[in-house]
């Protein structure tokens, strides 16, 4: 169970995502290092970017949910949708030549950044809904 919690919901307008991303980083600065929060910001900002591109079509007028959730050892942020379900994704990879401007990706980058900077990374569709489960750890006092 979690000892705090708080539901943002907005409109499908990449507009709004920015309401999101800075809420969950004022939410969870009381309880991680503010870079920390900062990172849980950015992959909270390209998860609801691609709920809005993907799953609604850029198409205004639909939900985005998002909960952000405290436990004791451990901070959870849950995305959820009623769009399109997202297709089955093996593990994100970044492979480009460094030395080569063209070969940069043209997207993929947010789902790897997400990957990368999660602990924990589930994602569920169930009856309509799509849920994208973020979870990071809480480093433990010795």
């Amino acid at each position: 169970m979690p000892s705090k919690s708080i539901t943002l919901t907005i409109d499908s307008d990449l507009a709004q995502v920015s309401l999101i991303g800075q809420s969950v980083n004022n939410f969870y600065q009381e309880v991680m290092p503010s870079i920390d929060a900062h990172q849980l910001e950015i992959c909270v900002v390209e998860a609801v970017n691609n709920v809005i591109i993907h799953a609604y079509g850029r198409q205004p007028g639909n939900t985005v949910r998002v909960c952000a959730l405290i436990h004791p050892d451990c901070v959870e942020i849950h995305i959820s949708d009623w769009g399109t379900k997202m297709p089955e994704q093996s593990t994100p990879t970044l492979e480009f030549d460094p030395t080569d401007d063209t070969s940069l990706p043209e997207g993929g980058m947010g789902l790897f950044l997400i990957y990368t900077t999660m602990d924990r990374m589930e994602y569920l569709s169930e009856q309509g809904i799509n849920t994208l489960i973020l979870a990071k750890n809480l480093a433990r006092s010795p």
